[in-house]
């Protein structure tokens, strides 16, 4: 018995005791789904298939198991991560987008400054590209590589108004990764409330705001000087989205990662719960009330 399941399928928690030629199939075969997430657990134990990875990065359309797989096994090997910024340079002009090799690089993080203490710089000046693709990829890289510093915020912020919006979007997003230099970047982001508009539909779909929020998130407690500021985004009863008030669940998942030091958006939170209690909106409703047990303090769970 080789452990083969019907259609050639075996679960990722068998496949990382199988031997290592049947795992290179299961990674190089039609769906290697399995084989991508037994590598995000192997972490540096996979480091023998990062050049399989690397070559998947390079040819593959976007796949998400694909870049945590990467992410958690070539971190952990300079050679690999040598070979995955030789990938990033090789990249066509413009970009692709979206773009696996940027988001694995970021997901790396500093460990691709150490193997090449020049790529922060070359980051840099390629982010004055007039290709808008390759201005997003090279930002997006820097929000990983400069996690914890200060070296890329002021061009982050600068970008962060960029003629075209997948770059604002990026830099907002890198911002968030960075997490550094609150007393700057927070009451940027907030401002950037009234001003940037989301393109991406699968991040709207969650609220207009949502991205800013998740970038604010990272920043914790910092966020809370700026409450006031935020909570003039919640509408006022009567704004309508499909029938209901129109929240934004990102603004709410910020208030619910702030927990009791977001006690001053109470009055504004219950005065949304009244408004959906009379109008009927169960969904929303039972987001608003995790929000508000949250920032009581009180138990709570995330609602999907």
């Amino acid at each position: 018995m080789d452990g083969r399941l019907p259609g050639n399928i075996i679960p990722w928690q068998r496949l990382m005791s199988v031997p290592k030629e049947r795992f290179l199939e299961a990674l190089n075969s039609e769906n290697p789904s399995a084989a991508y997430r037994a590598l995000q657990e192997m972490g540096p134990d996979g480091v023998e298939f990062g050049d399989v990875l690397i070559e998947h990065l390079r040819q593959k359309s976007y796949q998400s198991g694909l870049i945590d797989a990467s992410a958690s096994v070539l971190r952990h090997d300079p050679r690999l991560i040598k070979k995955l910024l030789n990938a990033f340079w090789s990249l066509p002009s413009p970009h692709p987008y979206p773009g696996m090799i940027p988001e694995v690089i970021a997901e790396t993080g500093p460990a691709c400054a150490e193997v090449d203490s020049g790529l922060v710089a070359k980051l840099l000046k390629v982010t004055h590209s007039p290709e808008a693709r390759t201005v997003a990829s090279c930002a997006e890289a820097l929000g990983g590589v400069t996690r914890g510093t200060d070296v890329a915020v002021a061009r982050l912020i600068e970008l962060t108004r960029h003629d075209e919006e997948i770059v604002q979007g990026i830099a907002i997003d890198a911002l968030g990764n960075v997490g550094s230099c609150p007393e700057t970047v927070v009451p940027h982001l907030v401002e950037l409330l009234d001003t940037f508009r989301e393109y991406d539909p699968d991040t709207s779909m969650y609220g207009e705001h949502t991205r800013i929020a998740e970038a604010l998130i990272q920043f914790g407690p910092e966020v809370v000087r700026e409450l006031p500021r935020i909570l003039e985004h919640f509408p006022p009863p009567p704004k309508y989205r499909h029938g209901a008030l129109d929240l934004d669940d990102g603004l709410l998942r910020l208030l619910r990662s702030l927990g009791p030091a977001a006690n001053q958006a109470l009055p504004v939170l219950e005065k949304c719960e009244r408004h959906l209690v009379a109008n009927s909106s169960d969904a929303d409703l039972a987001l608003l009330r995790t929000t508000i047990a949250a920032v009581k303090g009180l138990p709570w769970e995330e609602v999907e």
